[in-house]
């Protein structure tokens, strides 16, 4: 296919664990975001594949650095980001906003492929409210994963893998040693 409006992009897929890295969903979030990019008239021109990479921070995720590298490399060449999701990104609002502006500033938007974005004000703000959501889905599940190590912790299970000085694994429970 030619694209006479010369409109190139690059792909963005990230999953978060190993495991997920040997099923199908990079290849999955690829085909979508593909689909979404020849909808809108984009060549597809860069592939980014992050592999078993937490979107909780930037640091420790190479490509994500790389794919920033390459539109500030080639600004103003490249109109698009497509992610499969916009949490893909980054599930912190500011990294979100902040790797946003960055790509704004080299002449490149982030289009979800399944999610309303865009340039007007409305989807900008709807764009915002999604990256919201999902900083408020990852505080909420870090939260119920502390919640449940206390409530562990307080019945007296084992936590780490092991029991403080003084104490003995009964039945998956630490134990007062009597050998102390």
């Amino acid at each position: 296919m030619i694209y006479a409006d010369g409109k190139r992009a690059v792909v963005y897929l990230r999953v978060s664990t190993e495991e997920q890295v040997d099923n199908f969903s990079l290849d999955t979030q690829e085909e979508i975001c593909r689909k979404e990019a020849e909808k809108r008239g984009c060549e597809i021109i860069e592939v980014f594949k992050e592999e078993g990479r937490s979107a909780k921070n930037i640091i420790g995720r190479p490509v994500l650095i790389s794919l920033l590298e390459y539109c500030r490399k080639n600004k103003n060449k490249i109109h698009a980001v497509f992610v499969y999701r916009l949490y893909r990104i980054s599930r912190i609002t500011a990294d979100y906003l902040a790797i946003r502006k960055k790509l704004t500033e080299n002449g490149t938007t982030i289009i979800s492929a399944t999610e309303p974005t865009g340039d007007s004000p409305t989807e900008k703000l709807v764009e915002t409210i999604l990256a919201g959501f999902a900083q408020l889905d990852n505080d909420i599940r870090s939260e119920r994963s502390r919640n449940g190590l206390r409530a562990r912790f307080l019945s007296g299970l084992i936590v780490t893998g092991q029991v403080p000085l003084g104490y003995a694994v009964e039945s998956g429970y630490a134990v007062k040693d009597p050998k102390s």
